[in-house]
């Protein structure tokens, strides 16, 4: 068990540093140890990358949702300040 939340504990912080790049760094890792037939830590990175894959999607998931509320955001205030130009450009336009 305790175990298990460092290897989950391991993943969150790879996935914050590498982010998109974390399936690439992390297939790298488990190559450069097979290749010197450290199999240990081959079962390491492995399960490594098994808990930062359960990790990434609701990354993704958040950041475009994160990106979207910015989008909807910008618009809201795009449309009042066009609005408040608009009306005052009425008013302004009123009067002489």
């Amino acid at each position: 068990m305790e175990d298990e939340g460092k290897i989950k504990r391991l993943a969150e912080l790879v996935v914050q540093k590498h982010g998109r790049n974390t399936r690439a760094i992390l297939r790298e890792r488990i190559d450069g140890r097979l290749q010197v037939r450290d199999y240990h830590l081959v079962a390491l990175w492995a399960l490594v990358a098994e808990a930062a894959e359960c990790i990434l999607p609701h990354a993704r998931r958040q950041h475009r949702i994160e990106r979207r509320a910015r989008e909807i955001i910008a618009a809201d205030v795009a449309t009042r300040e066009s609005v408040r130009g608009n009306n005052n450009a009425a008013i302004g336009g009123g009067r002489v």
